[in-house]
């Protein structure tokens, strides 16, 4: 296959396959999230709903691509702080994101005043 593609296209590039593609993958997912987004009124809700919720795996897929793919950078010492600081924040934003409740979802919901 045409080596062009590989950084959109997941897996078929000859130079790191796997970590190539898992950064193919997370920004497929960007890509995405953005077309949907610009789509919105057009789509389905439920459709740019699955869309969004996919685009939390964008995320940990872009962090591993870098870490695999990013060779002796990756093992330096203040790369890995930044990894663990990006990781734990990004995991703590995840964390609020599933507990907090938003009025207007409630509303729609008709669950307002409790679950």
């Amino acid at each position: 296959m045409d080596q062009r593609g590989g950084p959109v296209l997941p897996f078929v590039s000859a130079y790191h396959p796997v970590s190539l593609g898992i950064g193919a993958v997370a920004f497929d997912l960007l890509v995405a999230v953005v077309v949907s987004s610009l789509l919105r009124p057009r789509i389905n809700a439920k459709v740019w709903k699955a869309v969004h919720w996919a685009a939390y795996l964008s995320w940990p897929a872009a962090v591993v691509h870098g870490f695999e793919i990013g060779g002796a950078d990756s093992r330096l010492g203040w790369v890995r702080v930044l990894l663990v600081a990006c990781v734990l924040a990004a995991a703590a934003a995840v964390g609020w994101r599933a507990t907090v409740r938003h009025p207007d979802t409630e509303a729609r919901r008709g669950t307002l005043g409790g679950l």
